[in-house]
């Protein structure tokens, strides 16, 4: 698997305050501990800023845009989206100056990315994921921004 579907909650307390909890579990008669986390998240200007890293081919992330289209709507001008996309470092890889990594990569080896269709030989390749990744990032440079939500849907 995949290891998505495990979730462990987990949360850092101060010594002092996690010895108080230990402690009172410790007492027979104390068998059950309820609590409630709060997260305050300072919001000087009522805005919203939120971001999403995917790739080009990534059906996850093109679903839950399509999902969240409404919300993005509802939120107008009071939020701020900025789009990532995934390109491997092919220098990591030990890709540029050899064939080693073949069609993934494009700029003699610097930008990559894994083959979206697993067929090596035919299909998309690596490469065509690294240049439609910049293309969806030059567009949304010049025509994306916190201004298109205000647009009616």
């Amino acid at each position: 698997g995949s290891g998505s579907d495990i979730t462990i909650p987990a949360i850092l307390l101060w010594k002092a305050d996690a010895d108080e909890i230990k402690d009172y579990f410790s007492e027979e008669k104390n068998p059950v501990v309820q609590a409630k986390l709060q997260w305050s998240i300072p919001h000087p200007d009522n805005h919203v800023e939120w971001e999403l890293w995917a790739t080009s081919v990534d059906e996850t992330s093109t679903d839950f845009l399509l999902d969240f289209k409404e919300t993005v709507f509802a939120l107008g001008g009071d939020q701020e989206f900025t789009p990532h996309f995934y390109t491997w470092n092919g220098t990591d890889y030990g890709c540029p100056g050899t064939d080693r990594c073949g069609n993934l990569c494009t700029n003699g080896g610097k930008y990559c990315a894994p083959d979206p269709d697993g067929q090596i030989e035919s299909g998309l390749s690596g490469a065509d994921v690294v240049e439609e990744n910049l293309r969806r990032t030059c567009v949304w440079k010049i025509y994306g921004g916190k201004d298109l939500a205000d647009d009616d849907p």
